[in-house]
């Protein structure tokens, strides 16, 4: 993260620390990494580790020697080469899970043999700039003089990549929150595998899973008719996307104005393009993961089963 990473001084250090995990600041790599890899180890995965400048070099294109790429904690800011060799990966078979949330809100420009990193978060009036308007019809559409210039969804929905956007989430900075976690929908998929959990039923709420930042799917106002929650598929997230689990957040939860706003909904799924790619769509994941059963077990699962890649 610009200004973060390893040792860098977070700008919200006096006004933002984590009500659940005060540890480390929640900008670093101390804070959604480490515990991640913490536990990954621990357990026995065998894992190699990147950056986001690796990716977006892909030098050697090694990614195509890899089954499985995962994404933790906070992955906000995305260049476009970064983003197209990981939407390659997934078309060839590659795996992803997104143990993260705040997903690829960013679209950043490298330069200066990939020494700089630049992204315009001004706001532009209309498209006066370049860019694409999300449909206009679409429920809460960003208004002209809302759109931050370099949001990746006026270009490429990030949606098509991960199913999800911090625009039908939310965010909660500034002490505990709402205490949310996701109820389950089909609770016989392999996801789920071992946990003991029945459609209806909720996990996570405890910890506060949901938050501090999390992203959502546009979701239908119908269930279907099995009563479950689908997308609206009409912002970019892909026609097999499942929902797996939703947390609703309430209006004390804060969006980013140049979002959809309303509906703010967590939204964990998953789909298949190619390879399979998976969405727990909140931050706190990697806290969570040491300390609930649930969640590990369903990290367990995913892994268990991305590990190897899908059969084209």
């Amino acid at each position: 993260r610009p200004g973060g990473g390893a040792g860098g001084d977070p700008w919200d250090r006096e006004l933002a620390s984590d009500a659940y995990d005060s540890s480390s600041q929640r900008q670093v790599f101390a804070h959604w990494d480490a515990p991640f890899i913490r536990w990954l180890e621990g357990n026995g995965y065998a894992v190699e580790y990147c950056t986001d400048l690796d990716v977006h070099q892909d030098t050697g294109s090694f990614l195509a020697s890899y089954n499985l790429l995962l994404s933790v904690g906070h992955d906000e800011y995305w260049s476009e080469p970064e983003r197209s060799n990981v939407e390659t990966f997934i078309a060839e078979g590659g795996n992803v899970a997104f143990f993260s949330g705040n997903v690829c809100w960013w679209r950043v420009e490298l330069s200066y043999d990939d020494t700089v990193m630049a992204c315009d978060k001004s706001i532009h009036l209309g498209d006066e700039k370049g860019g694409t308007n999300p449909d206009p019809t679409l429920p809460g559409a960003p208004r002209a003089y809302d759109m931050a210039f370099d949001n990746w969804y006026r270009f490429r929905p990030e949606n098509s990549l991960t199913g999800v956007s911090y625009r039908n989430g939310g965010g909660w900075w500034w002490s505990a929150r709402d205490a949310v976690g996701y109820t389950v929908q089909y609770s016989n998929h392999w996801v789920y595998e071992g946990t003991g959990l029945l459609d209806g039923g909720v996990f996570g709420d405890t910890e506060a899973l949901v938050g501090y930042e999390c992203d959502g799917a546009l979701l239908s106002n119908n269930p279907d008719d099995n009563g479950f929650l689908t997308p609206v598929y009409a912002d970019g997230t892909p026609a097999s996307f499942v929902v797996l689990g939703y947390g609703r957040l309430s209006d004390r939860w804060s969006q980013d104005p140049s979002g959809y706003l309303g509906g703010m909904t967590a939204t964990m799924g998953i789909y298949t393009n190619g390879g399979i790619v998976f969405t727990a769509a909140t931050t706190d994941w990697p806290r969570v993961v040491n300390a609930d059963r649930v969640v590990d077990r369903i990290t367990r699962n995913v892994l268990n089963r991305l590990i190897s890649r899908s059969k084209l």
